[in-house]
């Protein structure tokens, strides 16, 4: 079914480059305008080279994980419902506020507790990205990757200010690092069934 991806290419260096491009907007956006806020922005870029950025629903609470889910899930339908089977989401991107608790390899995080439940959770802007693209000719097969970096929120009075706290770095898609993407290729994955059927 991904056939049209198996001569994509969006390089490590493209990849990261999108990345830290996304850092210096939201620095400058952040600077300039004076915001206490960050709306969360969810960004495609298509195997056309279409750079795609799409404002999600204010409406949308995005602390909610499966209102999120759903979410980026309708969005990879409407993507594949407007687009079409061609042209592939090469790499999908969201900035987003989060809270982000991290633990020594001794602790066990809670599960009903939410990260902005600990004390010591740190207030962030979270920029990942995934793409399902080679990352040159030489692979035959397509390298699934994602590319995360944060930038801590140090203080939102009068106005937000940030620092880097995550540099962009890209790894090995797994379910943990990309379950919030995966649900963008998912509404995309069974829209294209809809309309094969």
């Amino acid at each position: 079914m991904l056939e049209n991806i198996k001569d994509s290419i969006v390089t490590d260096s493209d990849f990261l480059s999108l990345i830290s491009s996304e850092l210096d907007t939201i620095q400058n956006f952040v600077r300039e305008e004076k915001l206490q806020n960050i709306p969360p922005i969810l960004q495609v870029l298509d195997t056309n080279k279409t750079h795609q950025i799409i404002p999600l629903d204010e409406d949308v609470d995005f602390n909610n994980s499966s209102e999120r889910r759903q979410v980026l899930k309708r969005f990879g339908g409407a993507f594949y419902e407007h687009w079409g089977y061609p042209v592939f989401p090469a790499v999908v991107m969201l900035t987003s506020e989060a809270w982000i608790k991290s633990f020594d390899s001794k602790s066990v995080p809670d599960k009903v507790r939410k990260p902005s439940d600990y004390p010591d959770a740190i207030d962030a802007i979270v920029i990942q990205a995934i793409t399902l693209t080679k990352p040159s000719t030489v692979e035959d097969e397509p390298e699934p990757r994602v590319c995360v970096a944060v930038l801590e929120i140090k203080q939102r009075e009068p106005e937000i200010v940030l620092e880097e706290l995550i540099e962009p770095s890209i790894m090995p898609v797994s379910g943990n690092k990309t379950d919030l993407l995966n649900h963008f290729y998912l509404g995309w994955m069974q829209q294209n069934k809809i309309e094969q059927n």
